[in-house]
């Protein structure tokens, strides 16, 4: 009977061309999710670390300056190197790109654990943001073979895994408000320990998903036969009009994202929050991530994937709004009453993914070129964010510019995706 429930189950979750996999697939997806928890989570311990040391050193115009010439300049590296990476996940296989990427991590951050200058924090700072990029890169075309694509399993198996990231930055929030009081070394060594962990896990309990995702492919894919040009991503995502609406949505969603430091360096100078009191409000989002993404896999079970993303672009807007108008104080009541924002990576993800294995796209490729196109947008967004907080409030005496700017992002965000869910259900209404 117990056999036969399992049974059930598996066949639940998995489609019929996965059927073949089922002993690999469970035990893939558990390590992913657990590698993905243990990554942010990791990660996030240092994440709050690089900016204090930085405007101690060199004051907070420069400091503000350099952090986004460092964010600028991994975003480059991934403009440059994924694409080649996900050609590479469509050749050599999805396990070894995702094991490099931890070990990458581990040496980024024991290096700064041994010695702790102003150069080898930028230089952590640089490869440590590509190596996040590139690991996510790899989870979402090991997430797209599992899922052959589908929209609503895809959505369900990503808010799992994006509830856990939420989670590991839950934990790491808290971890860095008490350790970054323990000196700049401590949250470098316990991250470099904690990836240690991932890269065993990962090492030896992770399966190879590239033939599931071959076959999960709507039409038939030429083989790979040489490396993409780094501006690829253009031609692969523009040249196609049913990705474009989704690349767009992608683009306006990951901007605001992209203040990072800029941010930090905002809540210290504006705020008064120092970097353990900016942790545990850092911590809010973790919180409001969990709730989020699974609460958004939900709905998109019951109201369907674009009526979501509707909603999660058009809840974007709360969190700048909040800050403008009632600084901290808003911005936490904004982050509460715009919860469903967190689901925006979900949905339009999902959307893509599906529309990509519609189109024949290898999953490796659209990832590379989807990685490619949002590290295009964080080359220009940290200078761009610096001069609306740095420069504008100079000229106009103005603080919170960033915020207007991120405002006029949701609700041209909301309009497009509504004028999306429009004109898909004429589309849907026309073919029937």
């Amino acid at each position: 009977q117990i056999k036969k429930t399992r049974g059930e189950i598996r066949n639940a979750i998995f489609t019929d061309d996965q059927q073949t996999n089922t002993k690999a697939t469970p035990r893939t997806l558990s390590v992913l999710y657990a590698t993905s928890f243990l990554f942010v989570f990791g990660n996030t311990l240092v994440a709050f670390s690089p900016a204090p040391a930085l405007m101690k050193e060199l004051g907070t115009a420069t400091a503000t300056k350099v952090l986004s010439i460092l964010a600028s300049t991994s975003a480059f590296l991934q403009i440059v190197f994924s694409p080649i990476i996900g050609t590479a996940l469509d050749s050599m296989g999805r396990k070894p790109i995702f094991v490099a990427c931890i070990f990458s991590m581990i040496i980024s951050y024991a290096s700064v654990s041994l010695h702790s200058s102003v150069p080898l924090i930028s230089l952590a700072k640089i490869f440590s943001a590509f190596f996040i990029g590139i690991f996510f890169l790899t989870t979402q075309a090991i997430l797209s073979d599992l899922t052959s694509a589908q929209p609503k399993q895809l959505s369900a198996f990503m808010g799992i895994q994006l509830s856990l990231t939420s989670l590991g930055f839950l934990c790491g929030s808290i971890g860095a408000g008490q350790l970054v009081e323990r000196g700049l070394k401590v949250p470098y060594i316990v991250a470099s320990c904690i990836f240690s962990v991932a890269l065993i896990i990962a090492s030896t309990m992770m399966g190879e998903t590239l033939q599931m995702g071959k076959q999960s492919l709507e039409k038939p894919t030429k083989p790979v036969t040489k490396f993409p040009s780094p501006f690829a991503s253009l031609k692969l995502l523009f040249r196609h009009k049913e990705l474009r609406v989704m690349v767009i949505l992608l683009l306006i969603s990951t901007m605001p994202s992209s203040m990072g430091e800029v941010f930090q360096v905002y809540a210290k100078a504006e705020w008064d929050l120092e970097a353990g009191k900016y942790a545990a409000f850092i911590a809010i989002f973790g919180v409001i991530g969990i709730l989020g993404n699974l609460v958004g896999s939900l709905l998109v079970r019951k109201i369907g994937l674009k009526t979501v993303i509707v909603m999660a672009t058009s809840s974007s807007m709360f969190v700048p709004l909040g800050a403008m108008l009632f600084q901290f104080r808003g911005a936490v009541v904004g982050s509460l009453l715009g919860f469903l924002s967190s689901t925006q990576m979900l949905t339009i993800g999902a959307a893509l993914v599906a529309e990509g294995s519609r189109l024949g796209i290898p999953q490796g490729e659209l990832a590379g070129s989807r990685s490619s196109i949002v590290a295009l947008l964080k080359v220009i967004a940290p200078v761009w964010y610096s001069l609306l907080y740095v420069q504008g409030k100079k000229l106009t005496g103005l603080n919170f510019l960033p915020f207007i700017f991120n405002i006029s992002l949701a609700l041209t965000g909301s309009a497009l995706s509504m004028m999306y869910l429009k004109k898909q259900d004429r589309t849907s209404e026309s073919e029937r």
